[in-house]
């Protein structure tokens, strides 16, 4: 046994001074797409991580899942070497990327997804520390306003303003029973100078090439109302959008209208670049009359 121990000594000094000590592929991390993020298309998805120094090849794992189970691989892809060669892998010191192929497109359908990496050489593998990491794959138009219609109750059966964000509401109120809503039994009615609602988007869910509309059920005693509603999108370029000063606004504007609710849309706005920010703003700005405003919706069309 001492034998033993003196050899296995002996070894492990001629391996470190002979510069080579067996070891499998040192630790690395999962980049993009980052944990429960939404993606909306294949065409362009890529899947990054923290390049292994160690590493002869990578194997790339996604699957899609079901509620508890894996129940379908949509890309296993083994062998990938991080030379710029045949395969869909390229890597810099830093950084692997893989670019999914369009022979693969067809492959996600909306649903969950897990994905993974691991890292191999001749003296072993390993898995990526931080992985698997999950996504969302959604190709739907995706309803962006909560509480659009002005119906839901708070615990006393109420009705509430929640998640609008109100700013300076004076004499505006959500107001209830015949006259007062398109669909349902409640809607906004928004007074001359009676301050403003608005929401914001949740900027995942906006992706750079995403079609987003605006569009409401409107009555007014004042005609023309002017806008009423507007989306501001803020983006992360500077001299991104139309004015090509970092952002794009949509608004409804009521120029006609009768004694019932018409339905008003303004013109779709197609996303320029990477938000930052998205709001939508609610407020009659005349100086006489009333709004009436309900069935608030803004879409997110991929």
């Amino acid at each position: 046994m001492a034998f033993l121990k003196k050899l296995g000594v002996l070894l492990l000094v001629l391996g470190v001074i002979g510069g080579v000590i067996a070891a499998p592929p040192v630790a690395f991390n999962l980049l993009t797409p980052e944990d429960d993020l939404l993606v909306k298309r294949a065409a362009g998805l890529t899947f990054t991580w923290s390049a292994s120094s160690d590493a002869i090849t990578y194997d790339l794992y996604v699957f899609r899942l079901s509620d508890n189970t894996r129940i379908g691989e949509v890309i296993t892809d083994t062998g990938l070497t991080p030379a710029a060669d045949s395969d869909d892998l390229t890597c810099t010191a830093q950084v692997c990327t893989f670019t999914v192929p369009a022979s693969l497109y067809a492959n996600f359908t909306d649903g969950r997804y897990s994905w993974t990496v691991n890292a191999i050489n001749v003296d072993g593998t390993t898995e990526a520390t931080n992985g698997p990491l999950f996504f969302t794959f959604n190709s739907q138009p995706i309803q962006l306003v909560f509480n659009g219609g002005f119906e839901d109750k708070d615990a006393a059966n109420l009705p509430t303003l929640v998640p609008w964000v109100p700013a300076g509401l004076t004499t505006s109120r959500i107001r209830c029973g015949t006259g007062f809503f398109n669909t349902g039994n409640c809607g906004f009615e928004m007074r001359a100078n009676g301050g403003t609602i608005s929401q914001t988007f949740n900027r995942r869910l906006l992706k750079e090439g995403d079609t987003l509309s605006l569009s409401a059920a409107v009555q007014t005693d004042v005609i023309p109302a002017g806008v009423v509603a507007s989306i501001t999108v803020r983006y992360t370029v500077a001299d991104a959008g139309a004015s090509e000063r970092g952002f794009d606004r949509i608004s409804l504007t009521v120029n006609t209208g009768t004694t019932g609710f018409d339905n008003f849309s303004a013109t779709n706005l197609v996303l320029d670049a990477p938000v930052r920010r998205a709001i939508l703003s609610v407020q009659y700005a005349g100086t006489t009359g009333r709004v009436y405003i309900d069935d608030i919706s803004a879409i997110v069309t991929p």
